[in-house]
């Protein structure tokens, strides 16, 4: 099977194909020559390399086994760069020229061929043109006789007949013989098409065939000799490379210590003790001053030494076997590769040694202090009545029963003792005398006595104090709110770090999510632990870590009375113990069962109620938060149309500012989850124009008053590009993030923006309320062809809501521009948004029981557009309408329902002017704040004056 046999009239197809196989060299050619001068280009940099790093290590003139490999691996070095640079050379020189001469050779033969080709063509040409002249005179002979014939039949006399009958006849012979002729020159062209297309053709296409795989035999051998000259190279590397794997195995650890010993070794002696001092105003001995009241300040300091060192030496000998254990396993590690890598296992070794220094340190103080202090004074056993003091947070100010000043403040600032209740500053703990009664409310109160200097020539003479020692029976204490964990002091716990925390000073202690810290100070109510990780102690944000080895009994302390504000929040009361279930509700607030406060029982505390904390149970199977709605649309979405990604500040590594986008970053990667700089206008610009290049983006706004900064983005950029592009240019751009009022954060951070972008053409403008309302209106943004601002809460963020089996599918989607009647009813219609509901729904209630009162409540989901028809059918049946919003009063969302009800024929139904409720600048004072949102107690009396039932 040949080309000529098989492809008979296709020359040009094949005179084609033989030369982009041609061209194909000169591509090749390219690639080696490129290739060339990278090898070039290598050689000479880890030559450099290799002279730089050499020139380092003369330097270091002690000859050491290490040294020693070193430089054998950069003499290696320096002999691979001169392999690739030979290497580079053959190529230029042997490779590149070979290509270059075959290329050239073929492509002229190919030319030659098609020349020949083309004679071929013109001499078959010729032929069949002598086919058509031959055609074109027998039919000129055709019409020549068969006008004579003619002219002969229409003779006038004999005479003319006989000369037209000789015309006629000699015309006849010639039509007769021009018709042989062009018989005989249809037989000679069929004969040279046959030799054309079966002889000449074929042979002229096998030729190019030849031609071809001569091309491919001889690129096939420049190919072998490319690989074989790379292979040599890399066989001389790998000679290069064994020479320094011998010095490699030479190296020895020990002998090279030894050797900086030699080398280093020098005389040494201790540093000077260090000596009492005396200070220039004051000239005093070195001698402990030993009176009433430095007795009381000893004794105090020798039993809470006393009580560290037990725990500590443990806790040393527990460290210290893990530490032996830990150096067999190390040396086990290191003789047996199969084991595993030792490095981990050196690590923990390191850890450990660092961890049982620092607890050697704090030992090594107790013990000198308990030492020093019973030389001094002796053992007086007074532990029995040392008081149990833990750090205690004073709500309102109390009287330090030591020094009888006030003690005030949520922050560490002073004492409790947790037998007797006596309270002291945290500078008048160790003055207290050892006096505890062990009888809560019974209190010894404390003596300082008058005392003198150890310098009787003191300038100042005698020191005065307070002489009292009032014993008080039954005073209680209640106004300490919550004390530390009952844990034995020197107790320590295991922990998990949540968040990466970086200390912003020497206090504080560096950690990274998922390191395992050691707690050995818990939350005092200050929101920081103090923990050791890697040999360093420190203080980390409480919020950041998650205890291993607590009960799964999760008990708190109530710090501060708070009443229920709604049906899924519950009431408790200072002092209250609390069973935790939930500490990942969000937004400040944990959940708790419904009956699970239990009234001073003196349970074990692993935290304190900071800051109040919404409680509820939920008894529905199907009940999602709003964050892990919104985090299962996202996923979804980015699961379903990869042109879907999500940029903004700390959506990424922090898995969001609120985790709505907790766990993207590990599923998708940091392509389609991208954090961004604090730059809000910089990463708004760059989600519209990835819509505008044919994405999906999903752009995150830490919270919605933070998009001002990207205002002119969103409107003059996504909003109206669709229009001024005459609607042949989409931009699918989607801006989420937390909108409306929020908790003690003032009136620059707890804008509702519903109003704001509601009035620009060309955006979209959703508000969810509740789990499926955040799932179905994500999902319809991201699929909707326009820009489209997703208006969520952050007091939502925590709160779960029951899911239906369809909202729970992964094709649910909620209609942009639908209401939904959330509660029906008769009397009034109330029509709202987002967190503003809770409220309606609270009013609502409260209406019915108390007045028989039924409302009926909408949930808008979508501002723009506005869904007015759901809005004219209530009023026509309840005939009042009240709008409750969380923005401002002067052009509002409000004022566009009040609108609705002029220009609608809702106008026609309503029995009473439409009622607005709206919101002022958030103030920052917390009584204040409460005060400025709409609240249940408002909307019911707005209802009730609407329907003329109140003033």
């Amino acid at each position: 099977m040949s080309f000529g046999s098989e492809l008979k009239d296709q020359i040009t197809s094949v005179s084609q194909f033989v030369q982009n196989g041609i061209q194909f060299l000169n591509e090749f050619r390219d690639f080696v020559k490129e290739r060339a001068q990278i090898e070039k280009e290598y050689a000479g940099k880890i030559d450099a390399l290799a002279k730089k790093y050499s020139t380092k290590k003369d330097k270091k003139a002690v000859s050491i086994t290490f040294l020693n490999a070193w430089t054998s691996i950069l003499e290696e070095t320096e002999n691979i760069a001169k392999e690739r640079f030979k290497f580079s050379e053959s190529l230029s020189t042997i490779v590149m020229e070979r290509v270059k001469t075959v290329a050239v050779k073929k492509e002229e033969t190919r030319k030659k061929h098609m020349m020949f080709a083309q004679k071929l063509k013109s001499d078959r040409d010729k032929i069949y043109n002598e086919t058509q002249k031959a055609k074109d005179h027998y039919y000129e002979c055709c019409v020549e006789a068969q006008s004579s014939k003619q002219r002969q039949e229409r003779a006038p006399d004999e005479r003319l007949l006989e000369k037209l009958r000789k015309q006629t006849l000699d015309h006849v012979i010639e039509m007769n013989n021009s018709k042989n002729m062009y018989i005989l020159s249809i037989i000679r062209a069929n004969e040279h098409k046959k030799k054309y297309y079966h002889a000449d053709l074929p042979a002229l296409i096998d030729l190019l065939q030849d031609l071809n795989e001569s091309k491919i035999f001889a690129l096939k051998r420049i190919w072998n000799e490319y690989v074989n000259l790379e292979l040599n190279v890399l066989r001389d590397s790998q000679t290069h490379l064994d020479l320094a794997c011998q010095n490699i195995k030479k190296i020895d650890a020990r002998t090279d210590s030894q050797l900086f010993i030699k080398y280093n070794e020098k005389s040494w002696n201790d540093p000077p003790d260090f000596v009492f001092e005396s200070s220039p105003t004051f000239a005093d001995t070195g001698e402990f001053v030993i009176d009433e009241n430095t007795q009381v300040f000893l004794n105090n300091q020798l039993s809470k030494s006393k009580r560290k060192l037990p725990n500590l030496i443990s806790t040393i000998e527990e460290k210290s076997k893990q530490i032996v254990g830990l150096k067999s396993l190390k040396e086990a590690y290191e003789n047996n590769s199969n084991l595993g890598d030792s490095e981990a296992v050196t690590d923990n070794l390191h850890e450990a040694i660092r961890e049982v220094t620092i607890m050697e340190t704090l030992r090594t103080t107790c013990q000198t202090e308990v030492d020093s202090i019973i030389q001094v004074i002796g053992d007086n056993e007074t532990d029995g009545q040392s008081h149990n003091f833990r750090n205690a947070a004073f709500t309102i100010p109390t009287t330090c029963d030591l020094c009888q000043n006030t003690i005030w403040g949520i922050a560490k600032q002073g004492f409790t003792c947790k037998d007797c209740g006596y309270n002291c500053h945290a500078k008048c703990e160790m003055r207290v005398p050892p006096n505890c009664t062990k009888k809560k409310g019974e209190l010894n109160r404390g003596t300082i006595t008058s005392g003198t200097f150890s310098n009787i020539v003191s300038p100042w003479g005698t020191m005065s104090g307070i002489s009292s020692n009032n014993r008080v029976i039954g005073e209680t204490i209640s106004n300490i709110s919550s004390s530390t964990n009952d844990k034995e002091e020197g107790e320590t716990w295991i922990a998990t770090v949540l968040y990466d925390y970086i200390a912003e000073d020497t206090d504080g202690l560096s950690v990274t999510t998922g390191d395992v810290i050691t707690v050995i100070e818990p939350d005092d109510g200050t929101g920081w632990v103090k923990a050791l990780h890697n040999g360093q102690d420190g203080l980390v944000p409480a919020s950041y870590i998650e205890y291993q080895n607590l009960d799964s009994n999760d008990y708190v302390q109530a710090l501060y009375d708070y009443d229920a504000q709604s049906p899924e929040e519950i009431s408790i009361r200072e002092g209250d113990i609390i069973l935790i279930t939930n500490r990942d509700v969000g937004d400040g607030w944990w959940e708790a069962p419904a009956l699970s406060i239990l009234k001073q029982r003196g349970l074990p505390n692993v935290g304190v109620f900071a800051m109040q904390r919404r409680l509820f149970a939920s008894e529905n199977d199907n009940q999602m938060t709003v964050r892990e709605a919104l985090n299962v649309a996202l996923d979804e979405e980015l699961t379903r149309d990869e042109r879907v990604f999500i940029l903004g500040e700390e959506v990424a590594q922090y898995n969001g500012a609120y985790k709505v986008t907790k766990g993207l970053l590990d599923k998708y990667g940091p392509k389609r989850i991208v954090d961004t700089p604090i730059t809000e206008s910089g990463f708004a610009g760059l989600a519209v124009g990835a819509a505008l290049s044919g994405l999906v983006p999903i752009c995150e706004f830490m919270t919605f008053n933070f998009s001002m900064q990207a205002i002119d983005q969103i409107i003059n950029s996504g909003a109206k590009v669709h229009y001024m592009a005459g609607g042949i240019v989409p931009c699918p751009v989607v801006f989420r993030g937390p909108n409306g009022f929020a908790a003690g954060v003032a009136a620059q951070h707890s804008q509702d923006f519903s109003a704001w972008y509601g009035s620009i053409p060309g955006l979209k403008v959703l508000s969810p309320w509740d789990s499926e309302d955040a799932k179905g209106l994500l999902k319809a943004a991201i699929r909707d062809p326009n820009p489209v601002i997703v208006l969520e809460n952050e007091l939502q963020y925590g709160v779960k809501y029951p899911m239906s089996q369809e909202a729970m599918s992964p094709d649910f989607l909620l209609p942009i521009g639908k209401a939904k009647i959330i509660r029906e009813g008769k009397d009034a219609t109330i029509v709202s948004h987002s967190r503003s509901l809770n409220y309606c729904l609270e009013a609502a209630e409260k209406l019915q029981s108390d007045e028989g009162i039924s409302v009926e409540i909408i949930n808008l989901r979508s501002i723009k557009p506005l869904d007015v028809n759901t809005i004219v059918e209530s009023v026509k049946k309840t005939n009042h309408l009240i709008s409750v919003e969380s923005g401002y009063p002067h052009f509002g969302l409000g004022s566009e329902i009040c609108a609705i009800g002029m220009e609608t024929e809702i106008f026609d139904y309503l029995d009473a002017p439409v009622e607005r409720i709206t919101d002022v600048p958030t103030p920052y004072a917390e009584n204040l704040e409460a005060l400025s949102f709409p609240n249940g107690d408002l909307i019911a009396k707005v209802v009730k004056r609407s329907l003329y039932r109140q003033k």
